[in-house]
């Protein structure tokens, strides 16, 4: 089997997120998901129950990525139905930084975020944990869902260990590259010959050697 080169890597990889960002935006799409960051993050919704905003605020299909943000925005779709320019100004933005989902939070909704779209949380893990304490009930459409970004996620966690081995390796080759150049250079070989057999640019032996005196 041949090795894939950089250039087919990082097209994989991309489109391997891409992948992924679809997953989780599927995900944030089912109303269990919504009501919970609704709950915690509107303070509209701040009064009532994670069930009831479920089975009562949100009658409509969900919808992500489809509307701009933006009033200006000509990237999505379309912008929102009937919203003009006074509303765009009121609308707000809702950050929410994602942390370890073994590690507990004081916000019930990261908690629950954390436990998604961890990386190191199995499958099974995860649909036991959302069940059994935030009460999202496992349909099989849902549970599929959650196996597939967790797959996904696994993929990209490999090629990043890869990554990192290759760039540690390489980095290793570099620092012994270095020593065999200065070790050549005092023995009086010239740089142009100490390049060719290092394997490096005849301008980063210079800079080696000029570092070392």
């Amino acid at each position: 089997m041949k090795r894939q080169t950089n250039l087919a890597q990082t097209i994989d990889l991309v489109s391997q997120r891409a992948r992924y960002d679809e997953c989780a935006k599927k995900l944030l799409t089912y109303k269990a998901i919504i009501a919970w960051i609704l709950k915690f993050c509107a303070k509209e919704f701040s009064p009532y129950s994670v069930h009831y905003i479920c089975e009562n605020c949100l009658k409509e299909k969900p919808e992500i990525s489809k509307y701009a943000v933006h009033q200006d925005h000509k990237d999505q779709d379309e912008r929102l139905d009937g919203v003009d320019q006074t509303a765009y100004d009121l609308m707000e933005v809702v950050v929410l930084n994602l942390g370890d989902a073994e590690e507990n939070s004081q916000q019930e909704v990261l908690n629950l975020l954390n436990i998604l779209f961890s990386v190191n949380v199995t499958p099974v893990e995860k649909k036991r944990r959302l069940q059994e304490e935030f009460s999202i009930a496992m349909t099989r459409e849902f549970e599929g869902e959650v196996e597939n970004m967790c797959n996904l996620s696994q993929g990209l966690v490999e090629y990043g260990i890869e990554r990192g081995m290759k760039r540690g390796i390489e980095k290793g080759e570099l620092k012994k590259a270095r020593e065999v150049a200065i070790s050549l250079a005092e023995t009086g070989m010239p740089v142009e010959k100490i390049s060719e057999l290092v394997k490096v640019s005849v301008k980063i032996v210079c800079e080696w050697l000029a570092e070392k005196s």
